[in-house]
């Protein structure tokens, strides 16, 4: 499954940047790629994704900073589409990406896409509706490009009557042109849901326009979370009575009522059970872990509890890494077991574009211990041990921090490399059986490429939002549970 590549040019003014483009960040940009986004304002502040060349913040010169950013910014054979917003507008990301996937749109044609305006078609043209969002494939973009760096901003910015213009209706104008020049290869797709108004219905709507506040934001945000966003547990039937108190907690206390998938192995779920808790339940084909268990010695590594032979559908977590995760935008695994204590809304709130997001084994408290990387590998095996830190010398491998799997959450995007033709569980997999010295199975492997390798893991933060400890191994001692919002074994 390709993925599409969408730049998201967004229109706003100084005034704006601490609240709108704020509000915007905290809820559907999260799922874009933050090199992915391009805000239009006075000053430049790229750090921020910024852009502007002092031009006037007033709104009838926003045309202008249209023309800067045109002319400066090199990115027209970065994309497949261009998808141009005003910052008080709110993305559903996920339905514009799958409407674009399923109407077959080839990205390389030349396509204008948005909500049609019609209402002054005879004096000017027919334009889309700018603010709510509209989209331009690569060579219409390259198109509006090289018009804009031949022209001078005089040239550009007439009209036919002469009068001053918003951007939308202006650059409609010189598609217009554009298409009456090709004899009509533009193709125009109207879709009146890229503009629905706040008090519209939101289960069908690309983009709500006319936002203002936080809450509008958050509200509208929430149903996005339930669409982008999949819950994953593995367990066998061993462990089904554990999964039982962690999904009913999920769906009660965390406050869950989206997808959650569940990986059965060796067993299936009761149907009763999985409709009342409005499961999707998966198979994938065991793991083969002969070549693996060859090279682990046949008493297993020393000091160790054994896991290395007796519990080895510890391995099947590593399917949650596999492709058909990718109708998601957001994956978050929980054990079977683990302990929700407040909703889950606050992992959620944690960034994940471009990461791999767990705990940090290191973490006694808000206090770093010194426990390394070392302490989860069989030392013994000084030939594997010689050939990893050999690999990872640059990372300072056995010494170095690492992180605890027994929840995480991460960016689908991370599953294929489309320009390298790797699957991440498949590299997952050749790693397992490249390196036989996980003394804790899945979690040291998932350290070594995750980590050590690709460098994804961001820790979770130590607090939540509401002031409570997000995530710890165990509470305290004189903590009561309901200051934590996920224990593993409280």
């Amino acid at each position: 499954m390709s993925k599409l590549r969408i730049a998201y040019i967004i229109s706003s003014c100084e005034k704006y940047l601490p609240t709108r483009i704020e509000y915007q960040r905290e809820t559907f940009l999260k799922h874009v790629d933050e090199k992915d986004i391009y805000i239009l304002s006075k000053n430049m502040n790229i750090d921020n994704r910024v852009y502007g060349w002092g031009t006037s913040d007033i709104y009838e010169d926003l045309r202008f900073k249209y023309f800067e950013f045109f002319r400066n910014v090199n990115i027209e054979d970065e994309y497949d589409w261009y998808f141009f917003i005003d910052d008080d507008t709110f993305v559903y990301i996920n339905r514009v990406e799958e409407w674009i996937k399923n109407s077959g749109f080839n990205s390389e044609e030349e396509y204008y896409i948005g909500h049609m305006l019609d209402h002054i078609k005879d004096k000017y043209c027919l334009y889309t509706s700018g603010g709510a969002g509209y989209l331009c494939s690569k060579p219409l973009y390259k198109r509006i490009i090289e018009y804009v760096r031949v022209n001078t901003t005089e040239y550009i910015d007439k009209n036919p009557h002469n009068e001053q213009m918003c951007d939308d209706l202006l650059i409609g104008i010189w598609i217009d042109e554009f298409n009456k020049e090709l004899n009509g290869k533009i193709t125009y797709v109207h879709n009146e849901h890229f503009h629905t108004e706040t008090d519209g219905d939101i289960r069908t709507a690309f983009t709500l326009h006319h936002l203002n506040k936080r809450d509008q934001y958050q509200i509208f945000n929430r149903q996005l979370d339930l669409e982008t966003t999949v819950v994953a547990l593995v367990f066998d039937e061993a462990y089904f009575s554990r999964a039982q108190m962690t999904i009913s907690e999920l769906r009660s206390v965390g406050k869950w009522c989206g997808k959650i998938v569940v990986y059965t192995i060796d067993f299936d779920l009761p149907e009763e059970y999985r409709k009342n808790m409005n499961l999707t339940e998966v198979k994938f084909d065991k793991m083969d872990l002969s070549q693996l268990l060859s090279n682990i010695p046949a008493s297993g590594f020393q000091e160790s509890d054994g896991r290395e032979l007796n519990k080895l559908n510890q391995w099947e977590k590593m399917r949650v890494f596999d492709e058909y995760f990718l109708k998601w935008k957001r994956v978050v695994f929980l054990d079977a077991g683990l302990r929700v204590f407040d909703s889950l809304n606050y992992i959620l709130e944690m960034p994940y574009k471009g990461k791999f997001v767990c705990p940090d084994d290191n973490m006694d408290g808000p206090v770093k211990t010194d426990k390394t990387f070392s302490c989860q590998l069989d030392i013994l095996n000084v030939k594997k041990i010689n050939e990893l830190e050999n690999e990872f010398k640059e990372s300072n491998i056995l010494d170095s921090g690492y992180f605890l799997n027994c929840m995480w959450m991460y960016d689908t995007d991370l599953l294929t490399d489309t320009k390298k033709n790797i699957s991440l569980y498949n590299e997952l997999v050749e790693y397992m059986n490249k390196y036989p010295i996980c003394r804790t199975n899945e979690m040291a492997l998932m350290n070594i490429v995750l980590n050590f390798k690709y460098k994804l893991w961001s820790p979770f933060s130590w607090k939540a939002s509401n002031g409570k400890y997000l995530f710890d191994y165990t509470n305290r001692d004189g903590d009561a549970v309901t200051q934590y919002c996920f224990l593993k074994y409280p």
